[in-house]
């Protein structure tokens, strides 16, 4: 459907000679990435209302997005694929807040061991190329500096953040902790690929 819409889009800029062949296709995919974005960011708008968890619903977004955007992972191969995995990950990361929320003092070193963990194999992993977006070797150097200092900073203020609010540093935790599984699926698919 994403790749359908954007087609007769494209199509329509082509016809109308307002793009040439090459931008036209420039102009598809940039609405597909536009589309599925707006998939995406309706899932968590719309769930987090529903259920009443807007506001973590919003910090997993905030941090998905931009940390995700500087240390790559795992991209599935079909939008369809794509919007499937991030709902899958939006609501596990939620259900494990809510989850442990209540228990949290109960397994206050548990958390942090996560952190350690998320803060470990982003720092160590990051970033992880995307084969249909290839980067300069600055551009990785530059993505790798970024996903550390983002992954440093948050981890740090998300600590200050448990004084007072449980649920937020969770979101944050266990949004740190997917994007370092995402890496880490992403390393073990290369490595099939070998």
């Amino acid at each position: 459907m994403i790749i359908t819409l954007s087609k007769i889009i494209a199509d329509f800029f082509y016809k109308n000679n307002i793009v040439d062949e090459v931008k036209r296709e420039r102009i598809q995919y940039g609405f597909q990435t536009i589309f599925s974005t707006i998939i995406s960011f309706l899932i968590v708008i719309v769930s987090g209302i529903v259920f009443n968890i807007l506001d973590i619903s919003l910090v997993f977004l905030a941090l998905f997005v931009l940390i995700r955007r500087f240390t790559g992972g795992y991209h599935a191969d079909t939008y369809l694929k794509c919007n499937l995995c991030f709902a899958f990950v939006y609501f596990l990361t939620m259900a494990m807040v809510i989850l442990t929320s209540n228990s949290y003092s109960a397994f206050k070193a548990e958390m942090f061991l996560v952190y350690l963990f998320s803060d470990i194999v982003i720092i160590s992993y990051a970033p992880i190329e995307n084969k249909n977006k290839p980067q300069t070797e600055i551009q990785l150097k530059k993505n790798r500096l970024l996903s550390i200092l983002l992954t440093v900073i948050v981890t740090v203020i998300s600590i200050f953040i448990s004084i007072y609010n449980i649920r937020i540093f969770l979101a944050v935790d266990y949004t740190l902790l997917s994007i370092a599984v995402l890496i880490l699926i992403a390393k073990s698919k290369r490595k099939e690929r070998k």
